[in-house]
């Protein structure tokens, strides 16, 4: 029974769950090709089902997206918490977690009557039950249906899993129990609207982030230059010359990097057992090895040393 100072809207939830089915009609296009991107990349299962308190505490199995790699949760510490920059989380997993996108199946979650749109969102049993001795009330989020999403999925952006759980479950905590106590049908709809908006500006800067390594991805030609420079079939690619020793002025092993412009000559790169060259007189020319004992050899060494 919902306590008497949190609102109840029977009529509201039930709207819910049509509308969960419409959204899992019209997202289907996108959950075939988030499939493809989990199955591809780092295999099967493509959803992952958890145990989760539900109103008044009743457990039930609520389904996410697998973004971490197989095994994972074997690993009790996780069961507390999981940040971006966990090493299990699969690079695509990473994607989603940013995005949120990996809650989307909660929307069968929300169809059964287990969830809805709004609320507190489901957690695991062992953080509930610690979250429960270190912030007073805690117990009282329970009072209500878990979420798809809330105030704290919008602005509060990372999970903080270390020393910083408690203060970071108390700020969401506040959000949730602000909403259980103003909870309206247009107050949901601001909030659906806002993670909408929210998940689409995420999916766009990782979209750019993306588009921005693959700009400055080094090529086959050489590396990639800063747009405007260079032209022709070359595009703003650099060449790397042959490696050819170069008699008293470069070792054999130096390489030699010259832009596709004729004349633009970059400085070689020595190795580590190169020294450096004794001070003395610069030689004026530079001629390319030729085989001992070569006649054209020796007259282009006096004509090196006249000049």
């Amino acid at each position: 029974m919902t306590p008497p100072d949190l609102p109840s809207l029977p009529v509201w939830e039930a709207l819910q769950r049509p509308i969960a089915f419409v959204a899992l009609v019209l997202l289907s296009p996108v959950l075939v090709v988030l499939w493809l991107a989990v199955v591809l990349t780092s295999g099967r299962p493509f959803l992952y089902g958890q145990t989760r308190p539900g109103l008044h505490g009743r457990p039930f199995r609520a389904w996410k997206i697998r973004t971490m790699r197989n095994g994972a949760d074997r690993d009790v510490t996780r069961q507390l918490g999981v940040t971006l920059a966990d090493p299990m989380v699969t690079p695509i997993g990473r994607i989603l977690r940013d995005t949120k996108l990996d809650e989307l199946p909660q929307l069968w979650n929300v169809l059964r009557g287990e969830m809805q749109l709004v609320g507190p969102r489901p957690i695991g049993f062992a953080l509930q039950t610690r979250l429960e001795r270190e912030i007073p009330g805690f117990s009282r989020r329970l009072a209500v249906k878990p979420g798809l999403t809330n105030l704290g999925q919008v602005c509060v952006v990372e999970n903080d899993a270390g020393t910083g759980l408690v203060a970071d479950w108390s700020r969401r905590f506040e959000a949730e129990m602000h909403h259980a106590r103003h909870r309206s049908a247009t107050y949901d709809l601001a909030m659906v609207a806002m993670t909408v908006v929210f998940a689409l500006r995420k999916v766009a800067r990782a979209v750019g982030r993306r588009l921005a390594r693959r700009t400055h991805e080094p090529t086959r030609s050489g590396r990639r230059l800063a747009p405007g420079r260079g032209a022709g079939p070359v595009g703003n690619s650099m060449r790397v010359a042959t490696r050819r020793p170069l008699l008293g002025v470069v070792p054999e092993h130096a390489v030699v990097a010259a832009d596709a412009r004729p004349g633009a000559i970059r400085e070689p790169r020595r190795g580590p057992d190169v020294r450096p060259a004794p001070d003395g007189p610069r030689l004026s020319c530079i001629r390319r090895a030729r085989p001992p004992n070569s006649r054209a050899d020796e007259v282009g060494a006096a004509s090196c040393a006249r000049a």
